[in-house]
């Protein structure tokens, strides 16, 4: 599941659907992506691939991928199922602490 990503295309739309200036804050968190690319409830159960293209982005150093706890939950808050690059200023949250 992907929940956030740094704008390219569409910024000025985004930041409509948003409501907000700043590129950071526009699809850093699920509900913020959702509501930044126009998915809405209705869309609940689609298959949105042919609405969307994910291009394969440069390279990663393998040492920035993190991999952290979920944040913001109670159920299955210990399984770390949150991959992010470290660092990265699109990141809503950088990794939660190690229990």
């Amino acid at each position: 599941m992907m929940r956030a990503l740094e704008p390219t295309e569409g910024i000025e739309a985004m930041r409509q659907r948003r409501g907000v200036a700043g590129v950071r804050d526009i699809c850093n968190g699920p509900a913020k992506l959702c509501q930044a690319l126009g998915v809405e409830e209705s869309h609940d159960g689609e298959d949105l691939w042919g609405e969307f293209t994910i291009l394969r982005g440069p390279g990663i150093e393998p040492a920035r991928i993190a991999e952290s706890t979920r944040i913001g939950i109670t159920r299955a808050s210990e399984v770390r199922r949150r991959y992010l690059i470290a660092g990265d200023p699109f990141v809503s949250r950088g990794p939660a602490a190690t229990p």
